[in-house]
């Protein structure tokens, strides 16, 4: 192709609008090549040189083009941010040579994190990690990158040599996150027969409250009426992290026991809203075979007893407490 008498060297190429130039080797025989970048349709372009002493010549290389990102755009020049005599696209310890990109956990406890390296210059690296529970891996990788897959939550270590260079290493720390515990704090307001929740650890939940159903959007504290008598409370997360939270809650003014006949273990639920009672039981006209001083909250009123020991018969438990005084029958089989 030729133009005004003259041979064009590169006529194919269509032309340059808007380029920019910068120097870079290519192909490591120690001559500086050039890159083109022509802003005008986003276009880069290689060129090996090929000329001798005082002779300028140019060879287009469209084989190395292919080697840049193909989002490129407005602006490219290859520079030499560290000042070492190296372009930053072949040097080694360049400060932007790697890029070190984390992924937290999906939820609580689940092995899903993961750790991503990146490298601008082409060689062969090694990574040796370290992380939590005595994690440890060491991988081989070159500028394709590296996944690291099916990590924990905590603080991972990274050191980067090369067998090109002996002399090289960079460390890097990268620490994996996990999403705030799911935690369900319960309180019955027995004045207004409420049930008050704080939720966290979810943005959506589902509350039950034994065949009733509710949803919430919103992490707030949320009330929710009360029956009287027992209610068995479920708070289940929604969404990937899928948890469930239960607990039996009663609401009532005297206390309860059951299984009623029993020959094992009983539960005995304490009403009212005293925040502790000493907890007695004997026979009907016989010696105390039990006696302790239990704690409760406004939702965790229940204890459990072991009477498999005792002998047949009717038996009496007792429950002394700052509102009084309550006697409850209890048959032993």
């Amino acid at each position: 192709m030729s133009a005004f008498g003259s041979d064009l060297a590169f006529g194919f190429l269509g032309g340059l609008v808007n380029p920019q130039f910068s120097n870079i080797d290519f192909n490591g025989d120690g001559n500086i090549d050039l890159f083109v970048f022509d802003r005008n349709g986003n276009r880069p372009y290689a060129f090996l040189h090929k000329g001798g002493e005082g002779v300028v010549a140019f060879e287009h290389a469209p084989q190395y083009e292919r080697a840049f990102p193909t989002e490129l755009h407005d602006w490219v020049l290859l520079v030499d941010y560290d000042g070492d005599g190296v372009g930053d696209l072949c040097d080694l310890d360049g400060v932007n040579n790697f890029q070190i990109t984390k992924y937290d956990t999906s939820c609580v406890n689940k092995n899903n994190g993961r750790i991503e390296i990146e490298a601008q210059a082409d060689f062969t690296y090694r990574v040796a990690v370290l992380g939590p529970d005595g994690y440890e891996n060491n991988r081989t990788f070159t500028a394709n990158g590296l996944r690291l897959s099916n990590l924990s939550s905590g603080d991972y270590s990274l050191c980067i040599t090369s067998p090109e260079d002996a002399s090289f290493e960079v460390c890097y720390t990268a620490s994996i996150g996990q999403p705030e515990p799911f935690s369900v704090s319960a309180k019955i307001l027995a004045n207004s027969q409420e049930l008050q929740l704080n939720v966290t650890g979810a943005d959506s939940y589902r509350v039950s409250l034994n065949n009733k159903t509710y949803t919430v959007t919103q992490k707030t504290q949320k009330r929710f009426p009360l029956e009287k008598g027992i209610t068995t409370l479920k708070v289940m997360a929604l969404g990937s992290c899928a948890t469930v939270y239960t607990q039996r809650l009663y609401l009532a003014n005297k206390a309860l026991v059951y299984p009623n006949p029993s020959k094992g273990q009983i539960k005995v639920i304490a009403g009212g809203n005293y925040p502790r009672a000493r907890v007695q039981i004997y026979p009907v006209n016989g010696e105390i075979r039990y006696e302790a001083l239990h704690r409760f909250d406004s939702t965790d009123r229940e204890i459990s007893l072991d009477v498999s020991g005792y002998s047949a018969g009717l038996y009496i438990i007792r429950l002394i407490h700052t509102e009084g005084e309550e006697s409850l029958k209890l048959i032993v089989q």
